[in-house]
């Protein structure tokens, strides 16, 4: 094999090889789901902001051969925003695999995501691979899980219609009221915008109080279902919409990603018997590593000063290759060193402080400085 030259897209002409690529890595020979690939493909260099380098791509003998997105996102840490890298349909052609393109395309992305100044990167990854890079499991997958006959069998007390354009700056209010709390992804009007011109099929029903005001939506996604409630009548409202659009569809069953605090869970286990799942992978689901340690640190400080009420002075925080050194000075009980995949989920709220094996004092400490949170990326959001 010549040497393989992983590089940033350039041109339109390297931005739909590498689609097309994925396009037949990711659909499997279906040609309809292939044609809706490429369909996406051409629409999404339309997003505000859409640049062709977010694309890393690797060429062999003027092929290419491998493609990833690394799409620049924000996420959503308290008072503070960190600036993520997303990494995204990573393939390989079949007939180059096993030759270190993969290896070598992350690698390319993970200096580029430096260079442009991400704090952090996210990936939903298989098993096994990303560890190797320094990606860890950041937090969990939760899906509510119920049957669609007795959902349908409830009464939908609210109107329901079609989301319109015109709708999108409630619907960016509702989702600020019901997710803006946790650590998720901002959502602007003008990214919900460009998704309500550019995909006309994108279908959003809404609920609406008598009033008219928009107190509910749902819509299925190609990750998953999306719904949001901020009332009960909302909530049973929503449930029993999807529960007669999936017996009309043949679907016996629903499965909506949720986070483990929301509105919609708590609903529904007082009218269905529904079933909560939460499966974590050690090494495989949402991953994320440290981009650049220091900014990192520099990043989430003034959340971690405002929730544990510490003199920055006083207060070790060392992110170190393979290592984060924590502690107060002049106080050695509170001192401790973890590991990054450690460090994360208690960042993030999946791993507590007291499971550690640390002295009282240090687990006491990294519960002021992280105290628990839910982390979750809504499904319109996935990548």
């Amino acid at each position: 094999m010549s040497d393989l030259i992983a590089k940033p897209v350039e041109t339109q002409e390297e931005y739909l090889a590498g689609r097309e690529l994925a396009a037949r890595v990711f659909t499997r020979g279906n040609q309809e789901a292939y044609q809706k690939w490429m369909d996406r493909a051409l629409r999404y260099t339309t997003l505000p902001g859409f640049a062709y380098e977010w694309h890393r791509i690797g060429v062999v003998d003027d092929r290419v051969v491998g493609f990833l997105s690394a799409r620049p996102y924000r996420l959503r840490y308290g008072r503070v925003e960190l600036r993520v890298g997303g990494i995204g349909a990573v393939c390989v052609d079949p007939d180059y695999r096993e030759r270190g393109i993969a290896s070598a395309l992350l690698q390319d992305a993970i200096g580029y995501m430096m260079a442009r100044g991400d704090h952090f990167s996210l990936l939903d990854g298989i098993a096994r691979f990303y560890p190797r890079f320094g990606y860890q499991t950041v937090w969990p997958n939760s899906q509510l899980v119920f049957k669609a006959a007795d959902a349908a069998a409830l009464d939908a007390p609210l109107t329901t219609r079609p989301a319109t354009l015109a709708d999108a700056p409630q619907l960016v209010a509702l989702y600020e009221r019901s997710w803006g709390q946790r650590v998720t992804m901002p959502r602007s009007l003008e990214n919900l915008e460009w998704r309500f011109r550019t995909f006309p099929e994108f279908s959003v029903q809404v609920v609406t109080d008598s009033s008219g005001q928009i107190v509910g939506y749902s819509s299925g996604t190609g990750h998953g279902h999306e719904a949001m409630a901020e009332t009960a009548a909302a909530s049973r409202t929503l449930l029993a919409l999807a529960g007669r659009a999936a017996l009309e569809n043949g679907k016996e069953t629903l499965e909506w990603y949720l986070p483990t605090d929301d509105r919609l869970i708590y609903d529904a286990r007082r009218w269905l018997d529904s079933t909560l799942h939460i499966h974590l992978l050690p090494t495989g689901q949402w991953m994320g590593r440290v981009i650049d340690p220091e900014a990192f640190r520099e990043a989430i400080l003034p959340e971690i000063t405002a929730q544990a009420g510490i003199d920055l002075r006083g207060l070790i925080f060392d992110l170190q290759p393979g290592t984060v050194h924590i502690g107060l000075r002049g106080q050695d009980a509170t001192n401790m060193q973890l590991d990054y995949g450690a460090f994360l989920q208690v960042v993030f709220g999946v791993l507590p402080p007291p499971m550690l094996d640390l002295p009282s004092d240090a687990a006491q400490l990294l519960q002021r400085m992280f105290p628990p949170r839910v982390a979750m990326i809504a499904p319109w959001d996935w990548f």
